[in-house]
Order: C-alpha cells, then sequence, then structure tokens
C-alpha cells in the first residue's frame, strides 16, 4: 500500500468540500503558495511568485521576454539577489520599518562579501556619503572600505537610520551588486525573508493604528 503524502482532518475536509469539490488539487496547491508569498503588496507578491516559478521551470509560462544574460545556477542567483534588492526598493518607498531583526538576517549571508565603493556609479556614491555622514554626525565610526560594511553599520544603528531613504539605498546595493554565489539561500528562502520584511511593515503599521 502506498503512503499517503498528505492526510487532512474532518474541519479541513468539509471545508475543501464546499470550497472546491471539482478542483481539490488546485486548492491545495494555492494554499501552500499562498502560505509563503507576501500577501499585502501585490509587487513582492509578484517578485516572489517570479523567483519560484523560475526555479522551478525557468519561468516558462510568465509573458514578456526574459532577458537572459547568464545560464544554469548563476542566473538563478542573479534573481534571488534581485528579489532581495526590489523588495528593500519597497520598504525604502514609503514602507519604512523600525524593527532591524529581518534586515540584519539578509545582510548576514553578505557579510564576507566585498564591494568596493570606488566601483559602483555616482547614484551609489551619493548614497553611501549621506549614510555615513549621517551616522559620523552621531558619532558612530563607520568602515567605508566597503558596501557591505557600510550597510552593517546602518542596521546595526536602525534606531537613528530606519527613516532614511538613503540607508534603504545602501542595502539595496549590497544585494544588487554582490558578486558572491547565494548556495545556502534557495528561492524559499529567499521568498520566506520578503514575505517577513512585508510582515514586519504591515504590524508595525497595524501597531501604530491601535495605539
Amino acid at each position: 500500500m502506498s503512503k499517503k503524502f498528505i492526510s487532512i482532518n474532518g474541519r479541513t475536509e468539509l471545508i475543501v468540500a464546499q470550497e472546491a469539490p471539482d478542483n481539490v488539487s488546485g486548492y491545495f496547491c494555492d494554499a501552500v503558495l499562498n502560505s509563503v508569498l507576501p500577501a499585502y503588496s501585490t509587487k513582492l507578491r509578484t517578485e516572489c511568485q517570479f523567483l519560484i516559478d523560475f526555479e522551478t521551470d525557468g519561468a516558462k509560462n510568465w509573458r514578456g521576454n526574459h532577458l537572459i544574460i547568464l545560464d544554469g545556477s548563476r542566473e538563478i542567483d542573479m534573481i534571488k539577489k534581485q528579489t532581495l534588492s526590489r523588495a528593500i526598493d519597497w520598504l525604502k518607498n514609503g514602507h519604512h520599518i523600525k524593527d532591524s531583526a529581518v534586515l540584519k538576517q539578509a545582510l548576514s549571508y553578505f557579510e564576507k562579501d566585498k564591494i568596493d565603493p570606488d566601483n559602483v556609479n555616482d547614484y551609489v556614491k551619493s548614497k553611501i556619503n549621506i549614510v555615513c555622514k549621517e551616522l559620523k554626525s552621531n558619532n558612530i565610526d563607520v568602515k567605508t572600505a566597503d558596501i557591505v560594511s557600510v550597510a552593517k553599520s546602518v542596521v546595526d544603528n536602525w534606531t537613528i537610520m530606519w527613516n532614511l531613504y538613503e540607508a534603504y539605498e545602501v542595502i539595496s546595493s549590497v544585494f544588487f551588486l554582490s558578486r558572491k554565489e547565494l548556495d545556502s539561500l534557495n528561492a524559499l528562502m529567499i521568498v520566506r525573508l520578503v514575505q517577513a520584511m512585508e510582515y514586519q511593515y504591515v504590524s508595525e503599521l497595524l501597531k501604530e493604528d491601535l495605539l
């Protein structure tokens, strides 16, 4: 006798029977996917779903042209970093968070990377300068030898940096510019990080509304 992949209780069986009597498989597939995707932001949800689909089958069912500039594992690696970077961009644009835990967790995967600030464009350099100036104005010593160190100083002093637009720019640039391979992070782990970023914003927003 083959082993059942899942078993459901009476309550779940009742819901499925009433909600999706003719498409039980589809109902469960949607439920599993929705359990990991961001729920508040359509933008983040789309980014995460694309990442999952890309790791699954190259996102072959997505419309539009896919710009293929790398191959194999390097390409999925690029999309993982792109997803993280765009999640930070979402936070930056009107969704600032006061708790830095999820940002520290995301940056921890890049802590051994080195990104030379002399090798980036003027836009990124200007954001780094603004962030360093703000940190130094608060008597905080910051290492400027590489962008990862600057980003770490930012999150380590998040109580004074959380509402600074440029702080998010610097963190985002780490993910976007990194050359480190993310072997230890699969697509689902990236999605969970993005989901946690969204959850942090929403939970803080609700807490403020209830005060």
